[in-house]
Order: structure tokens, then sequence, then C-alpha cells
């Protein structure tokens, strides 16, 4: 056997280990890549129940929002209409004191005074 010959048996030898790592790794590779897609597809499935009650916690706020809104402004009408009550009311009581009695203390004391 020639030093040609053994060489070229090496170099043979070299490239047919290569090529066998080389399907190994492609081997590895796609179960690797087959495993992955399990777990996303498992954890696509563990999260969409939780999206789920994320969707409809966001519709009921909404919602709540739109009644928490329209609740206020029933109370800022009732207080409006409260507001003008008693600025009528306080008008009256205006008219009816100053029309009877003494309007400031100490007016009224003059007949009660000796001296």
């Amino acid at each position: 056997m020639s030093a040609q010959t053994l060489f070229l048996g090496l170099i043979a030898l070299a490239t047919l280990t290569t090529a066998i790592v080389q399907i190994a790794v492609l081997v590895f590779a796609a179960r690797a890549v087959r495993e992955a897609g399990k777990a996303v597809q498992t954890l696509q499935q563990s999260i969409e129940p939780i999206l789920a009650s994320a969707r409809q916690v966001s519709g009921d706020a909404a919602r709540i929002s739109s009644l928490a809104a329209k609740q206020v402004e029933r109370v800022d009408t009732i207080v409006d209409g409260a507001m003008g009550a008693l600025k009528v009311a306080l008008g009256l009581l205006g008219k009816f004191g100053r029309g009877k009695g003494p309007s400031a203390p100490g007016d009224g004391d003059d007949g009660l005074f000796i001296g």
C-alpha cells in the first residue's frame, strides 16, 4: 500500500465521518424542532383560558366604567338641582329675615336699656 492510497483512504474516512456527524446533527435538530413545536402548542393551550379571562375582565371593566360615568352624571344633575333649590330657599329666607325683626345683633336691645 502506497502513501497516496493511505492518504486517500484517510480522506475518505474523514469525509464519511463528517457526513455521519452532519446526519446526526440534522436528526437532532429535527427532534428539537418537533419538541419545540409541541412546547409552543402546549403553552398556547395553557395561555388561551388566561387570555379569555383577560378579555372578559377587560369587557367587564369597560362596562363598569360606562356605568360609573352614567352614575356620576346622575349625581351631578341631582347636586345641581339641590344647589339650585338651596339658593332659592336661602334667597327666600333672606327676604323674610330682612322684613321682620333686627338684622344685626344688638339692634333690638335699645328698649331694654335703662339709663
